[in-house]
């Protein structure tokens, strides 16, 4: 296992309501985190991993994992409800939230 495989194991937040599962989520992550061309930058929606000099690795909530979804797929979850493009920008909100903290 690579160690952007290892990161995105360790750095994935919860998988969107439009995977079937986390090791499906993970698995898409880890095959992007691979792909990736470049260290990331934050405005990046590209790469799931931004290496910043001096500080530890962090997963890019703007990676942009709608993408390389299918019509048919997307189809499917908008009539279930489930296709939540914004899904990853949300976490750090609800998460800040529910613990009554301002994020930074």
């Amino acid at each position: 296992m690579s160690s952007r495989e290892r990161l995105v194991e360790q750095l994935a937040p919860v998988a969107p309501p439009c995977f079937e599962s986390r090791s499906i989520w993970i698995s898409y992550l880890k095959s992007a985190a691979e792909a990736q061309k470049t260290d990331g930058v934050e405005n990046s929606t590209t790469v799931v991993l931004i290496f910043r000099q001096g500080e530890r690795p962090q997963f890019n909530n703007r990676f942009a994992f709608c993408r390389d979804c299918a019509a048919k797929h997307a189809h499917a979850m908008h009539i279930a409800g489930l296709c939540k493009p914004k899904y990853l920008l949300e976490m750090p909100l609800k998460q800040a939230v529910r613990e009554q903290q301002p994020i930074t």
